[in-house]
Parts: C-alpha cells; sequence; structure tokens
C-alpha cells in the first residue's frame, strides 16, 4: 500500500518560502498553518535547507527603556554588575553589553569594593537618619522591628561575603605601596 500525503507540493512550497524567504520560525509557521513541526522540519530536510534555531541566535530581544533605565540606575548608584544582574534578573552578560552599549564606563573590582563602602554608609546614615524619626515620633514597635530589619540586612551582607572595611583599608595600601 502506498503512502500518499494530505498536503499537495504546492503546500509544501509555500511552508518553506514561509521559513526562507520571510524568516518565521518554525513554530510561528506551525501556529499560522496547524502543520506540526516534525512535518515542516522533514519538509526542510528534505528540500536540502539547514534548520536554524531562533532560541540560540545571536539577535537580542531589545530591553525596554525601564529596565535599561533601572540598570543604569542601580549602576550610578555603587551596585555592582553581579548586583544589578541578580535585582533586574538578567544575566551579567546582558547587563554588562548594555551599560557598554551606552557608553557607560565599566568599573574595574577595586572601584566596586570601594564603591560598595560608599553604597553601605549612606545606607547607614539613611537608617540613623530614620530610626531618629522614630524615636522622636515615639513609635517603639516600628523602631523594633526597623531594628530587625536592620540586622537581618546586615546578615545577609556577611553572607554574600563582602570584605571588611579593615581588609579593604589593608588592599588600598598595598595598591598605594605597589604604585
Amino acid at each position: 500500500m502506498e503512502y500518499r500525503s494530505k498536503y499537495t507540493t504546492k503546500d509544501i512550497n509555500a511552508v518553506i518560502d514561509m521559513i526562507v524567504i520571510n524568516d518565521l520560525s518554525i513554530k510561528e509557521v506551525e501556529n499560522i498553518t496547524g502543520i506540526g513541526n516534525q512535518t515542516i522540519r522533514r519538509w526542510l530536510k528534505n528540500n536540502g535547507i539547514k534548520i536554524k534555531s531562533k532560541q540560540f541566535s545571536n539577535r537580542k530581544a531589545k530591553l525596554n527603556d525601564d529596565v535599561v533605565y533601572r540598570i543604569c540606575f542601580l549602576y550610578e548608584n555603587y551596585y555592582s554588575i553581579h548586583e544589578v544582574a541578580s535585582i533586574t534578573g538578567l544575566p551579567y552578560t546582558r547587563v554588562r553589553s548594555t551599560l557598554i552599549e551606552l557608553e557607560v564606563p565599566i568599573r574595574d573590582r577595586y572601584e566596586t569594593i570601594k564603591l560598595a563602602f560608599k553604597r553601605l554608609e549612606l545606607i547607614k546614615i539613611r537608617e540613623m537618619k530614620r530610626m531618629q524619626q522614630m524615636v522622636e515620633a515615639g513609635d517603639d514597635s516600628a523602631l523594633r522591628r526597623h531594628i530587625a530589619d536592620i540586622n537581618r540586612l546586615r546578615q545577609e551582607e556577611e553572607k554574600k561575603g563582602l570584605p571588611s572595611k579593615e581588609d579593604f583599608e589593608l588592599a588600598e595600601l598595598a595598591r598605594l605601596l605597589a604604585g
């Protein structure tokens, strides 16, 4: 018994044109035509057309302006590229390449550590002012919750393994002596 395809040569050529000429993905053609992706792949293979995966193509999805603004804002406010990537949920390389495309100067490790300490100092100053306002307002329960939050954040920073201020000062002295 001979197998007869329910699709004509005209159908096959139309699908191939959608992929080759219109640059649609196999998934897009499948959604449009209702023809299974394995069938489409077989037709491409039989016609000598290499199947390219758009999933791993070099084309990057364009980041929206809010995400780009957030990347720049965090980086300019003393966060490292790794921290910005963690906060935004983007890969490190994507954050770094976005900063380079925007011609933002990339900091070296020494500058990043120095700015991390500066950020921590600014946070401490802000938190001290906030605590002082709570004391002046007489809000004892809010102050206790706030102190618990500060201790939790301090423990998280310690878990990240940031070097101590003394380690940083020693590294700075060593750099000055070497230079």
